[in-house]
């Protein structure tokens, strides 16, 4: 894929990461939708007992590390808009960011739409790209064209994003807040239930 996608990396280095972390997604999806994070380290015995068990992370799944690594950065305040110059990135966020945030983004868009149907998009802006310098923001434009729930991605590759709540009520009880909220908007990478 490096070789025959070619991008300014400074403007668009988000595209070719967020296209790996998406296909390594599917991957994990398809060959270890059941493999624990932790793998088969909690069922390891230290004197008779099972420790790590005991642990919520022995429950979590291999393929839930991107939205655990996301929900990790946002609360560190470590992102930074997906968009942002390669420059000005953080060593950190060269990663994270490009790669996590923008795959789980793919992933849920071709979620949205069938994971077929996106997949074949790929394969064809790449097959009509290859070997010349690429504008993701056409890929873009033809998944939004292609289904319009994913027209929220050109402006969510601008801003950086948080689940933003709105407070709706508000009661002082003796020594504790109780309030009820809303959401403003979803993040469209949090995990279902």
């Amino acid at each position: 894929m490096d070789e025959s996608i070619i991008t300014d990396k400074q403007n668009y280095h988000w595209f070719k990461n967020g296209l790996k972390s998406y296909l390594e997604i599917q991957y994990l999806k398809k060959f270890y939708s059941d493999t624990k994070l932790l793998g088969t380290l909690p069922e390891t015995k230290l004197f008779g007992v099972k420790p790590l068990k005991l642990f919520h992370a022995s429950d979590v799944k291999l393929i839930e590390r991107y939205g655990l690594t996301y929900q990790y950065i946002m609360s560190q305040n470590l992102d930074q808009k997906i968009a942002e110059k390669y420059a000005v990135l953080s060593n950190f966020n060269d990663m994270a960011i490009s790669s996590f945030e923008t795959g789980t983004l793919f992933n849920y868009s071709a979620e949205k739409m069938g994971y077929e149907n996106f997949d074949i998009l790929v394969q064809n802006f790449i097959a009509k790209n290859t070997d010349k310098e690429t504008n993701p923001n056409d890929f873009i434009k033809e998944l939004a064209e292609k289904d319009k729930r994913t027209t929220y991605l050109s402006e969510f590759l601008q801003h950086k994003n948080r689940v933003n709540f709105k407070l709706k009520r508000f009661k002082k009880r003796r020594r504790f807040s109780q309030y009820k909220d809303s959401k403003k908007y979803a993040c469209p990478y949090s995990r279902k239930n």
